[in-house]
C-alpha cells in the first residue's frame, strides 16, 4: 500500500507506540471501539484501508500525547527538518572563506585546490555514471536514523527514568518500522543535499575568487619541477576543452604559457591575471556547480515522488490484526464430532434454524451469524478419526480455521481426535456430553477432558455442554469461551458476532413473548352469547339442565 510521508509516519509511530508496550490491550481496544463508531467501511480497498488506518494513527496518538508528550514531539518532527539545509550555506561561507587558491595575489595555472575540487567532482560523476549500469543493491542503513538513535540513547539518561525505558523502546521501534519504507527516499534526500552543499563550495571558491579581485591585482604564473611549457599546455588545453568550445573563448597558445612561466618567461599582466581568473571561475562554475545543483534538483524531484510513494506491507500480521478488528471478518469454527448425535445437538445449539441455500459455501460450510457490520460467523464440519490410529484428510487451508470446537461423547474421542487437533494448531474449546446429561459418568468425562487439557500443549478449554445446551439463555457461555479462544485479529470481530447473536435472541424472545400473549388475549376474549330460557322451558328440568 501506497501512503503520503505524511500519512506513513503517522502509521508506523502508532504502530510503534503500540508495540513497544506503550499502551494496554485494553486501551487499544478502546482505540479501536473509537475507530469502529466513527469509520463504518465495509470494503477492503487500498483507499478504505488508508482512510481507517490514518484515522486510528490519529486517534491513537491524540491518546498518547497527554502521557509522553516529549516523546511524540521528538518522533513526528521529519528527520530531514530545516535546520538540514544550513548545511549548504555553511558550506558556501566555508568556500568564500578559503581566501588564498595557493597565492592571495596571484593565479595559478596549476593550482592544487582548484585540481584538486576538479578532480573529485570528475570522480564523482564517473562513479554515479558507473552506477547506472550496475545492479540495484540492499539499501544500507541510513546514516541520519543510525545517528539519531544513537543520539536518543545517549540522551536517556538524562531524561526522567520513568520515562526513559518507554520513550527508548518507543524510538527503537520507530526507527526500525521507518528506516526500510523511506530508506530509497531518505537516499535521495541525502544525496541532493551532499549535491547541493558540494556545488555551494564549489560556488565559494568562485566568489572568493572573484570577490578578492576587486581588492587585490591578481599576476599569473606557473612553476614545475616536472612539466615544461608544452606538457602543461596539453594538460591544460584538454582541461579547459569544454569552457573554450563552450563560450567561444579565444584559445590560448603555447607562447602564452611559455611567457607565463616564472624565471622563464617574461611574466604576466593584470589582463593576463583577469583572463585566467575568470576562465577558472568558469570552469568551477561549468564543472562543479552547474552539474551538482542539476544533480540535486533531480534528486529533488525523486525525493517528492517518492515521498507520496511509501508502501506499508499489509501482509506484516500488525496490520492484518488491526484491519481484521476494523473491517468486518470472517470467524470459522471447525466442528469436530464423533456420533451423529453429538453433531444433531451442538447444531441445535448453534445452527438452530436451517440456513438458506445462500448462505451455504460447500458441503459442511454454514454461516451462523453476520453482524450489522458484515461480519460473519461460519460453521465448518471437519471429518473425525474413529481412533488414534486412523488417517485424516488434512484442509487444504487450516489457516481459515479460528477455533476448532471439539464435541466429546466418551473418553475414548479425545485420543482419537488429538492427532488432527495437533495437525490443525489451533484452540480447542471441548465440549464434554454424554448420551444423557442426567448420566453420572458425565462428571467423570468432564474430569477427564480437564485433565486431557492440561497435558497436552495446545491451547484448550473445556465446557461442560449442560452448561450452555439447556436453553438459549445459556448459550451467551458458549459465546462468551469461543470470544475467549480467537485469535486477536478476530476478537473484535467476534465481539460484533456475540452481540448481535445476543440481540438476535433478545428480539426472538420478544417476537415469541408478543405471540404468546396474542394468542392468550384472543383466548381470553373469546366469548359466545347464551340465549335466555323462557318461563315454559324454566319449569322442565330436563330442558333447565340443558341450557346449564
Amino acid at each position: 500500500m501506497a501512503l503520503s510521508e505524511n500519512q506513513a509516519r503517522k502509521i508506523l509511530l502508532a504502530q510503534a507506540l503500540e508495540t513497544s508496550g506503550l499502551l494496554s490491550d485494553a486501551e487499544v481496544d478502546a482505540v479501536d471501539d473509537k475507530v469502529g463508531m466513527l469509520t463504518l467501511v465495509n470494503s477492503r480497498d487500498s483507499q478504505a484501508i488508508t482512510e481507517v488506518l490514518a484515522a486510528r494513527a490519529d486517534i491513537l496518538l491524540s491518546s498518547v500525547r497527554p502521557q509522553h508528550p516529549a516523546l511524540l514531539l521528538s518522533l513526528e518532527k521529519p528527520i530531514f527538518s530545516r535546520a538540514v539545509f544550513f548545511v549548504p550555506l555553511i558550506a558556501l561561507l566555508l568556500g568564500v572563506a578559503a581566501d588564498r587558491i595557493a597565492n592571495p595575489h596571484r593565479v595559478d595555472l596549476l593550482s592544487a585546490p582548484i585540481l584538486v575540487i576538479l578532480t573529485w567532482n570528475l570522480v564523482v560523476y564517473t562513479v554515479l555514471l558507473a552506477s547506472l549500469f550496475r545492479l540495484p543493491a540492499a539499501s544500507s542503513r541510513d546514516f541520519l536514523l543510525s545517528s539519531r538513535q544513537r543520539i536518543n540513547a545517549w540522551s536517556a539518561p538524562f531524561r526522567r527514568r520513568k520515562e526513559s525505558g518507554a520513550a527508548t523502546r518507543a524510538t527503537a521501534a520507530f526507527l526500525r518500522l521507518w528506516q526500510p519504507a523511506t530508506a530509497a527516499l531518505n537516499a535521495r534526500r541525502l544525496t541532493s543535499l551532499m549535491h547541493v552543499a558540494a556545488g555551494a563550495w564549489a560556488l565559494g571558491v568562485v566568489l572568493s575568487l572573484l570577490g578578492r579581485g576587486l581588492f587585490v591585482a591578481y599576476g599569473v604564473g606557473w612553476e614545475s619541477t616536472w612539466l615544461d611549457a608544452e606538457k602543461l599546455h596539453i594538460a591544460l588545453k584538454v582541461l579547459f576543452a569544454p569552457l573554450v568550445a563552450l563560450l567561444a573563448l579565444e584559445p590560448f597558445t603555447l607562447d602564452d604559457i611559455a611567457r607565463l612561466q616564472i624565471g622563464a618567461g617574461s611574466g604576466g599582466n593584470v589582463l593576463d591575471g583577469r583572463r585566467w581568473a575568470l576562465m577558472y571561475a568558469g570552469l568551477l562554475t561549468l564543472v562543479v556547480v552547474v552539474p551538482r545543483l542539476a544533480l540535486a534538483a533531480w534528486c529533488a524531484v525523486r525525493a517528492r515522488w517518492l515521498s507520496r510513494q511509501i508502501r506499508i506491507d499489509l501482509e506484516d500480521p500488525y496490520f492484518q490484526r488491526v484491519v481484521d478488528n476494523l473491517f468486518p471478518a470472517r470467524v470459522c469454527l471447525g466442528v469436530i464430532t464423533h456420533r451423529a448425535d453429538d453433531h444433531s445437538a451442538l447444531a441445535c445449539v448453534l445452527q438452530q434454524a436451517p440456513a438458506p441455500v445462500a448462505r451455504l459455501a460447500a458441503a459442511g460450510s454454514i454461516c451462523l451469524m453476520d453482524s450489522p457490520r458484515g461480519d460473519e460467523l461460519w460453521w465448518q464440519t471437519l471429518p473425525a478419526a474413529t481412533g488414534p490410529d486412523d488417517f485424516f484428510q488434512p484442509l487444504e487451508d487450516p489457516t481459515r480455521l479460528d477455533i476448532v470446537l471439539h464435541v466429546v461423547g466418551q473418553a475414548e474421542d479425545l485420543a482419537a481426535a488429538l492427532p488432527q487437533l495437533q495437525a490443525l494448531g489451533k484452540p480447542v474449546l471441548m465440549l464434554a456430553r454424554t448420551s444423557h446429561e442426567s448420566d453420572p459418568a458425565s462428571g467423570q468425562l468432564l474430569a477427564h477432558c480437564r485433565q486431557h487439557s492440561f497435558s497436552h500443549a495446545l491451547p484448550m478449554d473445556v465446557l461442560d455442554f449442560a452448561d450452555f445446551g439447556r436453553c438459549w439463555p445459556l448459550e451467551s457461555v458458549l459465546l462468551a469461551a469461543m470470544c475467549g479462544r480467537v485469535p486477536r485479529a478476530h476478537s473484535r470481530a467476534m465481539a460484533r458476532l456475540q452481540e448481535a447473536w445476543l440481540r438476535r435472541n433478545t428480539e426472538r424472545f420478544a417476537a415469541s413473548t408478543q405471540l404468546m400473549g396474542k394468542a392468550m388475549q384472543g383466548a381470553a376474549s373469546e366469548h359466545e352469547v347464551v340465549s335466555r330460557l323462557s318461563l315454559m322451558d324454566r319449569v322442565q328440568p330436563a330442558r333447565a339442565r340443558e341450557h346449564n
